[in-house]
């Protein structure tokens, strides 16, 4: 690690990880800061019974995958690791076999996913 930055990125998702390289494609001197560590293809579910060892906790499971905040209106899924909240579709994503765009009722576009056999 270098002493001195131009700029500190928190996170390696979707934002995180572009604006660090846009920066860094410019000549900045930029230091992305993640706390989760690399995943590799192996690493990643197929069966729901292996979802508890995907769960993050600072203690207990330091090198889950996914950080689950529970709140009073909201819950939220990030990731917890290099790509940050890229992790998540990638990791519970669905093959459909039929996906129709269709407008709802206030005429906003919705994906419609039919899954296959």
């Amino acid at each position: 690690m270098e002493g001195a930055y131009d700029a500190v990125v928190v996170g390696s998702g979707f934002g995180g990880g572009i604006t660090a390289c846009r920066m860094a494609e410019q000549g900045w001197r930029v230091c992305a800061l993640e706390r989760g560590r690399r995943f590799g293809p192996g690493d990643f579910p197929d069966r729901p019974e292996q979802a508890p060892r995907m769960s993050w906790h600072p203690h207990h499971n330091p090198g889950g995958m996914f950080d689950l905040r529970i709140m009073r209106d909201i819950a939220v899924l990030s990731g917890t690791g290099v790509g940050g909240g890229s992790l998540v579709p990638t990791a519970i994503g669905v093959n459909p076999s039929k996906t129709i765009a269709a407008l709802d009722e206030r005429g906003v576009e919705r994906l419609l996913v039919e899954r296959g056999p």
